[in-house]
């Protein structure tokens, strides 16, 4: 690993200061939209670490969570022990019956391996369509993006305007290096989803999500056989569309 030039103590308190820095931008956004808040949980680290950021400020914000119908069985038993270890109850969304059966009967059930277009649909359908659904009323946006996580992401800025859902959308964690994410999680003692201790470093629906090789860019797991290219379902479609 290359030098940072400082030593690991600084490192610490250079984590702690980022921390506290989090914990500002929650409350003082939070606080702008007491009753429309809503955080969309992904039962990946990103949305622990929220969750824990924002219990800690002792702020009730709505969370759900996507059921696309397709997820590993150990992401919905995964579900259950978060709601457990927080005492939160964790909204679950699924897509409309009618939108599924009408997009498989047309396509087939795995119409995501026939091409990308197939693919987008799928998660438009299963994803993007159901969180348009669950934000409806809401005025803040938060999820847990980070420039770390991938190319595609490296420019995700704070807070953006969503001009299609017409709301805030603010990425707290946005400038956090994966570092720092797991040493908050290893601090503070956090459940983690039991796959990522079997490679899996994005997790999404189980017939399009395998584990990666140590040092693979995370999100090489997701949609493999498309290659190259972005890998993304629609869902951050308005990271460009700056607020500050």
């Amino acid at each position: 690993m290359e030098s940072t030039g400082i030593s690991g103590a600084e490192e610490d308190q250079l984590r702690g200061l980022r921390v506290e820095e989090t914990k500002a931008l929650l409350s003082w956004f939070i606080s702008q939209y007491p009753e429309g808040a809503a955080l969309s949980c992904s039962l990946q680290p990103e949305s622990i670490v929220l969750i824990s950021l924002i219990r800690s400020l002792g702020l009730a914000v709505r969370v759900f969570f996507i059921d696309t119908g397709r997820h590993f069985p150990e992401t919905l038993r995964f579900l259950s022990e978060v709601e457990a270890f927080f005492g939160v109850s964790i909204e679950s969304w699924a897509p409309l019956p009618q939108e599924v059966r009408s997009m498989t009967e047309e396509h087939g059930e795995d119409l995501f391996y026939d091409g990308a277009m197939q693919r987008k649909l799928c998660c438009h359908v299963r994803k993007v369509r159901v969180t348009e659904r669950a934000l409806r009323g809401t005025q803040l946006w938060i999820a847990g993006l980070r420039r770390a996580q991938s190319s595609e992401r490296s420019r995700v800025e704070t807070v953006v305007w969503s001009p299609s859902l017409q709301l805030v959308k603010l990425h707290p964690l946005a400038g956090w290096s994966d570092d720092d994410l797991s040493r908050y999680v290893n601090d503070h003692e956090l459940p983690e989803h039991p796959l990522i201790a079997q490679g899996f470093a994005s997790i999404g629906c189980a017939p399009c999500t395998r584990a990666v090789a140590p040092n693979e860019d995370p999100r090489a797991g997701r949609w493999w056989w498309e290659g190259g290219g972005k890998k993304e379902c629609g869902l951050h479609r308005d990271v460009g569309h700056y607020v500050i």
